[in-house]
């Protein structure tokens, strides 16, 4: 058999023809160039940015088509003469291992031909992903107010799909055409560039009004007008008046709703999101000097007072003690949930005579308290954060495989989540670290077992901590789950994108404000619940209550948690120290002086001593091992922060719980089924029930 000489993908850049949506590139064409233009050859011309590329050969003979590497095609003969191939979607970027041979009827098989290398662009942003970006751009660089971030993301989404769904004729808007933002006059002509205009313009004025006091408002304000410059659109135009035509005219307008709708939706974005009522029990801790310092709570949260404090954004704070982040977010008007999901509580929080209301949505229940019946339930919750604090250590020799093999589960195999504290016991692997899950016995896609990734388990623990405790300039949680859509979207070929999996695909700006919508919705809904939660019950930080295991009469576990014993380092000069509580736990990067060749081994340090980056990290290795298992199995729908015992059952994943929040994300699979009464309903276009 012979084949012709391969020939290779490229992509001349053209200098014309810019598209609205695609400010950077102008006109593009792939090619296929013949390596050895001596040859007769075949030659194609994929779209623009095709993930689905053809490929011509040449064979002596008929036979089978045996493909390698990381091309596939539906089609399985090969003739004599020339032959071309469509292959299969492929994701973006750079294909380097594709291989094609032929097997004859007498079971002989060719040579290997391989493809040359040829890379799959991925297609131009729709607007909507345009200005999402942007907005993810002003939110690394503002304050550290997750729940903000999650309502500015739903606003932002919901504004755009009222934008594209104006225009649809058939899907339903949330605000616009609705009571909180009346449409009196017909939209402006020339749909696609009038969805376009509108939505840079109502998105450029929404993240400027949000984001007018972020400590990063130069630089937003300097990237929002350079992406209107460059895409061709005039800030100075400010009315709102769309009756003219004027699809500027009609963003401002949208935007201007939303920021109406955003004074009054209990957030108290007028006081910049600060809390109204609520005051903490409990006096602020100096982390500097041992012990509680005669907290008056240990079930009740305790603020923390810090010389210099440097959030996630890496905006640094001098002198005094960061408040509660939305301790009253149960009072922001939610997507979704409704009273029924809703329990209201009273108490005087700041002691002025008068009973504050607090809003809890999926109400948990109360946490475990120090005192009591569930005193052995609390003991054991943070003893577990302090424990695998002390497997952040790389050079303890531990190694875990951390594919998929061993990571989530099968869907036959599926574990009952927790309801009791024995379950809970049971769930966590406490000496070890991770849960009970099964992992995957094959990769579904390829049907063959996955390839074990043995690492230290202290690196891992570090990196899964440090990715959702990321900064500075990030996004946090709310903001991660859009770049894991963004990123889910690229993967995606064009003939993937369907509404519910269903009809006919859908372009990139359907795609995304509907993705954007359902997602926002749902990080918003999830944010009250969540903060609401943690409002009401104020529950105690990890490092108050390790430094209180003395008092708490903690049972020692060798290894891990034990008393100072005459001799022991940590005795003190006059023995003051011996019969106190130590742990086993990292030491934090401030002992290390070169990271790039040192290492802190986790001696035992006195738990009255315990420091908040250290204890940080220990409960944040929890959430992060709840967080991944969202990555790993689609099939069970959890909570970024879903970090088992790291607050108590204020925060913990039990099985009525989990399955609430699921049947939460049934209902918002449902967008039009489930929305609040004094809310618009949203129908998602072709099929509203099927999102």
């Amino acid at each position: 058999m012979r084949h012709a000489p391969a020939k290779r993908f490229t992509e001349p850049f053209g200098t014309t023809g810019h598209h609205p949506s695609d400010p950077d590139r102008g006109d593009h064409k792939h090619q296929w160039e013949p390596a050895d233009p001596g040859h007769l050859e075949v030659t194609s011309e994929p779209s623009v940015r095709s993930d689905t590329p053809s490929y011509t050969f040449t064979s002596d003979e008929a036979g089978t088509i045996v493909y390698g590497g990381d091309c596939a095609s539906s089609r399985s003969r090969a003739a004599a003469g020339f032959n071309t191939l469509t292959f299969a979607s492929l994701t973006a970027g750079m294909h380097t291992n594709c291989i094609i041979q032929v097997r004859d009827d007498a079971n002989n098989i060719s040579l290997p031909l391989d493809v040359p290398v040829f890379t799959v662009y991925p297609p131009p942003m729709s607007m909507a992903r345009i200005w999402n970006e942007t907005l993810l751009a002003a939110i690394r660089i503002d304050r550290v107010r997750p729940p903000v971030v999650a309502r500015n993301l739903f606003h932002s989404s919901a504004m755009m799909y009222d934008i594209w769904a104006a225009y649809d004729g058939t899907a339903d808007t949330y605000l616009l055409g609705h009571d909180a933002c009346p449409l009196t006059s017909p939209l402006p002509a020339d749909r696609y560039a009038s969805q376009q205009e509108a939505i840079s313009f109502a998105m450029y004025r929404l993240i400027s009004e949000r984001y007018s006091g972020s400590p990063g408002i130069e630089q937003t304000t300097d990237l929002l007008n350079h992406l209107m410059l460059r895409l061709g659109y005039n800030t100075a135009q400010v009315s709102t008046d769309y009756s003219t035509g004027s699809a500027a005219a009609l963003g401002n307008y949208v935007a201007q709703c939303y920021i109406d709708y955003g004074l009054g939706d209990g957030s108290n974005e007028a006081g910049l999101h600060a809390n109204t009522y609520y005051q903490p029990v409990n006096q602020p801790l100096i982390p500097a000097q041992p012990g509680t310092q005669q907290v008056a709570d240990l079930d009740r949260w305790q603020p923390l007072a810090l010389d210099v404090f440097v959030d996630q954004g890496g905006n640094v704070i001098v002198g005094g003690a960061p408040p509660f982040i939305g301790a009253e977010w149960g009072n922001v008007k939610p997507f979704a949930m409704g009273p029924d999901e809703m329990t209201v509580y009273h108490r005087d929080s700041n002691h002025d005579g008068v009973m504050d209301t607090f809003n809890v949505y999926h109400d948990p229940g109360p946490p475990p308290s120090h005192l009591g019946a569930t005193a052995d339930e609390y003991k054991w919750n943070f003893a577990l954060v302090a424990k695998w604090s002390g497997e952040l250590d790389s050079s303890d020799g531990v190694m875990i495989d951390i594919s998929p093999a061993s990571i989530g589960n099968d869907p036959d195999k599926e574990p009952p989540l927790p309801t009791t504290f024995a379950d809970y016991q049971a769930f966590y692997d406490a000496n070890n670290g991770g849960d009970n899950s099964t992992g995957h016995a094959l990769n579904p896609k390829t049907g063959k077992p996955y390839v074990p990734e043995i690492v230290p388990r202290g690196d891992y623990a570090r990196i899964l901590a440090e990715f959702w405790a990321d900064g500075p300039n990030s996004e946090t949680p709310p903001g991660h789950w859009f770049t894991i859509l963004n990123y889910v979207s690229d993967q995606l070929a064009a003939e993937q994108k369907r509404f519910g999996g269903q009809g006919s695909p859908l372009d990139d700006l359907e795609w995304d404000v509907k993705s954007y919508f359902a997602l926002g919705g749902a990080m918003h809904d999830a944010a009250i619940s969540a903060w609401s939660v943690k409002g009401w019950y104020d529950f105690v930080r990890p490092i108050t209550a390790i430094r209180a295991f003395d008092q708490l009469g903690m049972t020692e576990e060798p290894g891990f948690i034990e008393r100072v014993q005459p001799g022991d380092p940590l005795a003190g000069d006059g023995g003051e120290n011996v019969g106190k509580i130590k742990i086993r736990a990292w030491r934090g990067p401030t002992l290390i002086g070169d990271p790039g060749r040192e290492l802190v081994a986790l001696p035992a340090a006195l738990v009255r001593d315990a420091s908040l980056r250290r204890l940080r990290l220990g409960a944040l290795r929890l959430l992060a091992r709840r967080g991944r298992r969202a990555d790993r199995d689609h099939r069970r729908p959890v909570l970024s922060r879903r970090p088992g015992p790291l607050r108590g059952q204020d925060e913990r994943v039990p099985g009525l719980r989990g399955r609430a929040i699921e049947g939460h994300g049934a209902r918002m699979g449902h967008i039009s089924g489930r929305c609040r009464s004094d809310q618009p309903v949203a129908h998602l276009g072709r099929h509203p029930s099927t999102l």
